[in-house]
């Protein structure tokens, strides 16, 4: 009997310092899945990574430049604990010179503005670039609805563009 008890115990204390993955709320494991993402190195302003998530099943969708990072996320976001299933959407972009110089030149355009300057400094800067065919598609979050309608005005400057949607969202003020 003594025994039992103890065992009972020692496994109750175990179940209770682990962590449930089911107990994870979506806003955590968005926060889980979007560091894994974020911090894999090869990972750029010419991709992006859309995170959906209901009732921890987890919804990849956006777009990279090589199969290689579509491949290396998955396998990111399948480790992050907490996650009930996955799904992914991710596109991969066509390769052409043509596309990487225009985003080259609409990055240059947006980060080399001195709205942008601070952003420009960051590991990953918060707008991202996607150029498709040459059509520019600007996704990610910008701090005031003056940045986002400024990145949308430099990139329809770059020439040879088929245009451009401003995918960008701002967050609401007092966040």
């Amino acid at each position: 009997m003594r025994t039992f008890l103890l065992l009972a115990m020692a496994l109750a204390a175990v179940l209770v310092a682990r962590p449930a993955g089911a107990q994870i709320s979506d806003r955590d494991l968005y926060e889980r899945i979007a560091d894994a993402v974020n911090s894999y190195p090869n990972y750029s302003i010419f991709d992006a990574i859309e995170v959906g998530i209901e009732n921890r099943a987890v919804a990849l969708s956006g777009w990279v430049t090589v199969p290689a990072k579509r491949d290396e996320i998955v396998r990111r976001v399948q480790r992050v604990d907490g996650l009930r299933t996955l799904s992914t959407n991710i596109k991969i972009l066509p390769v052409s010179r043509r596309d990487d110089e225009m985003r080259h030149q609409v990055a240059s355009a947006i980060y080399n503005n001195p709205m942008f300057w601070m952003q420009a400094q960051m590991p990953v800067p918060p707008i991202h670039i996607i150029v498709d065919s040459g059509k520019i598609i600007l996704t990610g979050v910008a701090e005031s609805e003056g940045q986002r309608t400024t990145a949308l005005m430099l990139a329809q400057r770059v020439p040879g563009n088929f245009g451009v949607t401003n995918l960008i969202k701002v967050p609401p003020r007092g966040r």
